[in-house]
């Protein structure tokens, strides 16, 4: 952080197309197309109509992310193609988390950087954080004077969301986003109690499965969009699945939820949290961003990498020839963080902020 936001050093820029410039590109493409489907909700689209708007907010993505390298090579031609099928794919999903479920897209690129204030963080009697971001996506079910929201974040790499990870503070950024349109939403719904549907990450990309003998489309379809389904941690709320996903009876293709024969959540397929666990994710996460909020008005740029059983994330550091880690140098050593249990997770937070969540649903109530 220090590096690159206190001496504002970035690698030099080649003319290359790397995997951020990858993902770049169909944030811009799919910020385009979500505005399609909002501006013409209800509205039937032919598979010529699609595959025509996919191949022009492509172009017009490629253009405003500034990648027209990709216009140069062979290679490019290469890239262009591949990044049509995965966007081509990536729509046909959207459109079937959305038609399988009573959601609907309510923002995409939702910037809560311009509502001074929404967002404080208090540090001490004199400095607070104001949180600034972009939403990819969310969705919104409203019934009954509550509205439920659906966060959505898109993802071209392979990288899944860890309780474990976001513990040790390593991924914030999803519950951020949680609170950012919480926020938001009872400023323009005051009257509304506003609860979480669920958290997510959506993989961008073109899987290749082998047809199995005797499967019908409509079978392999269903098993390619599980493939593809949202991946983060959904309210546990039955009726509220249900919401989700309609078709679900015993494996979501929507999102991660299985039901055993008895009825029960799968343990090992199923990730869902009560809603009183979200509100104490958001207050860990507030605690946590606080923390590192302090941490750099102290000037702290210690050299203090972690590990976890995953790896480490000076692999791919570009910034590793500049803090010289070296575990062959005196004290110099990784922070080897543990794994932790969800049912750990939520045993430590309730301990810690289980009564102030309690005393806020009463004063709801």
């Amino acid at each position: 952080h220090f590096i690159q936001y206190g001496l504002r050093l970035k690698p030099r820029k080649r003319l290359e197309f790397t995997p951020a410039d990858n993902g770049t590109v169909f944030h811009e493409a799919l910020e385009m197309y979500s505005s399609y489907l909002i501006a013409h909700r209800g509205e039937e689209c032919t598979q010529e109509q699609t595959s025509e708007l996919l191949e022009r907010v492509l172009e017009e993505g490629i253009v405003r992310a500034g990648a027209q390298s990709l216009y140069r090579t062979a290679r490019g031609t290469y890239h262009r193609g591949r990044m049509l099928r995965m966007l081509s794919r990536s729509a046909w999903v959207i459109q079937e988390q959305l038609s399988r479920g009573d959601f609907e897209m309510a923002n995409y690129e939702l910037d809560f950087s311009d509502h001074e204030g929404i967002l404080p963080l208090t540090l001490d009697r004199e400095n607070s954080l104001i949180l600034t971001g972009r939403i990819d996506r969310m969705d919104v079910f409203a019934e009954d004077g509550r509205r439920y929201l659906r966060i959505i974040d898109y993802k071209s790499g392979s990288r899944s969301f860890s309780l474990s990870e976001w513990f040790h503070g390593l991924s914030l950024q999803l519950p951020l986003y949680l609170r950012a349109a919480v926020a938001l939403q009872e400023r323009a719904h005051p009257d509304c109690e506003i609860i979480p549907a669920g958290i997510f990450l959506q993989h961008l990309d073109d899987p290749v499965l082998k047809l199995e003998p005797a499967e019908t489309p409509e079978e392999y379809r269903d098993r390619l969009l599980q493939m593809m389904r949202l991946d983060g941690y959904v309210n546990e709320d039955y009726g509220l699945i249900q919401k989700m996903d309609h078709t679900f009876t015993d494996v979501s293709r929507i999102i991660p939820v299985k039901r055993n024969k008895n009825g029960s959540y799968s343990k090992v397929e199923t990730k869902s949290l009560k809603t009183r666990h979200f509100q104490m994710m958001l207050d860990k996460n507030d605690e946590m961003l606080a923390r590192i909020g302090k941490g750099i008005l102290e000037g702290i740029t210690a050299i203090s990498p972690y590990r976890t059983t995953k790896g480490t994330p000076c692999e791919y550091c570009t910034y590793h020839g500049i803090c010289g880690f070296d575990r062959r140098i005196a004290n110099y050593a990784y922070r080897t963080l543990p794994t932790y249990k969800t049912e750990d997770i939520f045993e430590r937070l309730e301990e810690q902020y289980g009564s102030e969540v309690d005393e806020a649903t009463e004063t709801g109530d």
